[in-house]
């Protein structure tokens, strides 16, 4: 397309719209809404990441995606006092966070010859 706009950029992203909401309402201070949003995308992120169709790339994208959604999450349960909930699923972002980091091969060590 001439604007550099593929098709599949005009396509609605449900994950995506539900991580926005959940930002959104956690920066309004929305707080029991953000929560459920949050589990609304965590979901829609978790199916996208079992996805058999799903290619590597996208697979870590959607778990960093997940990972972040769960930061708001976090965010949400401190705001209401829930700080054992807060605490667990801050670990859960750490944790998917870790398993979303690419696996990248050792660098060679130069060696004279």
């Amino acid at each position: 397309m001439p604007d550099g706009k593929t098709k599949a950029d005009d396509v609605p992203d449900p994950a995506l719209a539900a991580f926005e909401l959940s930002a959104r309402l956690v920066l309004a201070g929305r707080y029991e809404e953000a929560l459920t949003a949050t589990d609304e995308a965590a979901r829609l992120y978790r199916e996208r990441i079992t996805d058999t169709r799903t290619g590597p790339l996208e697979a870590l994208g959607a778990a960093a995606s997940r990972a972040y959604v769960q930061v708001f999450r976090c965010e949400a349960l401190s705001k209401l006092g829930r700080w054992e909930e807060c605490l667990r699923t801050a670990s859960e972002a750490v944790a998917l966070s870790a398993r979303s980091r690419p696996t990248r091969p050792s660098p060679r060590r130069w060696a004279p010859p």
